[in-house]
This record gives structure tokens, sequence and C-alpha cells, in this order.
């Protein structure tokens, strides 16, 4: 009989953990609820896009990975639809040559990581450079207009530190 109730609870435990659990798995797995004009101002701002997938990056505003034209891209929509900006990645010896130009005279200590092509509604065509100085523990995110002129910097020191700056 003890033996019996034993098994009986260990059953309704091992139940329950294994539903909490599947309850946990099921919510990090779902996709957000993307508003009805998030959907339509993407479709019309990037109609040959595919392999879209969505995130809610912060409450209210969305993004969309996606691939167009052979590139990845992104793009982020507040939840009425307002668009806010799109990256597209772009290989770093496919950038403006006023921008390498100013990257090498800027960073020079810097190794680039990556870049991308950026629009928002102030920036017609800008290009974020994300470099990395290891020796010094040091990341930057540089955004430069097509011209080179820095737009925008943000620097990570080491693990904690960030500083950001609008240069215009």
């Amino acid at each position: 009989m003890i033996i019996h109730n034993i098994m009986k609870v260990k059953t309704i435990i091992l139940s329950f953990v294994a539903v909490i659990g599947l309850s946990a798995l099921a919510m990090a797995c779902s996709k957000p609820k993307v508003p009805e004009a998030v959907k339509r101002a993407f479709a019309q701002k990037f109609p040959t896009a595919q392999h879209v997938r969505w995130d809610e990056e912060e409450e209210g505003e969305f993004e969309a990975e996606f691939k167009m034209d052979g590139h990845e891209a992104s793009a982020s929509f507040q939840a009425d639809g307002t668009w806010l900006e799109t990256e597209m990645e772009v290989e770093v010896n496919d950038l403006p040559q006023a921008v390498k130009l100013a990257v090498s005279d800027q960073f020079a200590n810097f190794e680039v990581e990556e870049a991308e092509q950026i629009e928002t509604p102030n920036w017609a065509r800008a290009y974020e450079v994300k470099l990395e100085n290891e020796a010094q523990k040091v990341e930057v995110e540089a955004v430069f207009d097509a011209q080179g002129t820095l737009l925008k910097k943000k620097v990570e020191q080491g693990e904690d530190e960030e500083h950001e700056e609008n240069q215009h």
C-alpha cells in the first residue's frame, strides 16, 4: 500500500514537471504576434522578400529578418506599421571607397568584423561597420555616410562599458 502511494506521488510529480517543461518550451518557441499594420507595411516596402522570420525586439518594436536580392537583411517597424530601419549585409570590399578610407584612417588598429548598409528615416543610405581591437578589448559600431563622414559611433570597452556618440 505504501509503495503504491509512493508510485502515485512520483507519477504525479513527474507529470507536473513534464507539463511545466513543455509549457516553457512552447512559450520559448512561440512566434511573436505581429500586428497586421506591421505585416502590411513590410509587404509594401519589401515585396520581393523571402524567408521572412519575425521577432519582437522590444515592447512594440518588431523586426523581420529576410533574404532579398541574395542578401541577408532585416527591417524594424513600430507596432503601428511605422518603418524604423533597414539593414542589409554587404561585403567589406563592396563598401564605398570613401567609407573604406575613413575606416582605415579613423580605426587603424581595428579589424572589420562585418558591414551593413543601413537606411533609416534620417539616413537615406549609410554604412554600419562593426570593428574590433582584440588587444584593447574594444568593439566599435561606426556609422558612415557614403562620403565617409562619421555619423555615429558606439564604443564598448571590455564587457561592461558602453558609450555612444552622434557625430551630426
